[in-house]
């Protein structure tokens, strides 16, 4: 079981994000998310200012979620975003 990604990781230590869209159960659903990333690649993490979506920019989110995309979809476990 499990995916394909975490062979990538396996033997290393990985931090979990997780975050939430929506209003919740009493005023609307409620959509979680969760990425994993190992610990390797704290540096490219923190430069990419991933702590919290609300605080990025549109044009931001939607450049980190491209190399997001890139990377799930070559089985790569870094470098989604931009460096600046």
């Amino acid at each position: 079981g499990g995916s394909d990604g975490a062979v990538v990781a396996r033997g290393e230590p990985c931090q979990l994000g997780i975050d939430e869209a929506g209003r919740g159960p009493v005023l609307g659903p409620l959509v979680y998310g969760c990425c994993w990333a190992p610990l390797s690649q704290r540096k490219l993490l923190d430069k990419s200012a991933f702590d919290d979506s609300k605080k990025l920019t549109p044009a931001a989110r939607a450049e980190l979620f491209d190399g997001i995309q890139q990377c799930a979809a070559s089985g790569d476990s870094g470098g989604g975003g931009s460096s600046s």
